[in-house]
Formats: C-alpha cells, structure tokens, sequence
C-alpha cells in the first residue's frame, strides 16, 4: 500500500479532490491518499501557538498512517 499526502488549503478540499479520489479509487486501488483536517488552513491563526509552524508540521504528522 502506498500512502500519498494530499495538502491543500482554504478548507474543502475533499470536495476539491473528489474526480482524483474516484480515479485512484477505480485504477489504482493500493494507493491511498491522505487529506488531513489542518487547523490554520482556514486562514487563522492556531489559538495557542505561536510558533504557528511547529504545531502546522506536527498536525501533519499526527495525520500520517
């Protein structure tokens, strides 16, 4: 299984991303893609950082398999 990270901003991106989902889905059923829920993507701050990076890059991880 090949897991693919999938980073996109401003919110909806599921709904952005659903043509691409249905190909891999059809054609290449070993790989999954992973499309994280990142806090600040929606263009505001982390309330309790503020080193906003560090805690982006550990919300990534934390969404990995």
């Amino acid at each position: 299984m090949t897991h693919v990270l999938i980073l996109h901003g401003n919110g909806g991106s599921r709904t952005r991303f659903e043509p691409l989902l249905a190909h891999l889905g059809q054609w290449y059923p070993d790989i999954r893609p992973v499309i994280p829920a990142l806090r600040g993507f929606d263009g505001r701050p982390i309330p309790e950082s503020k080193d906003y990076w560090t805690d982006f890059l550990r919300d990534v991880e934390r969404s990995l398999p």
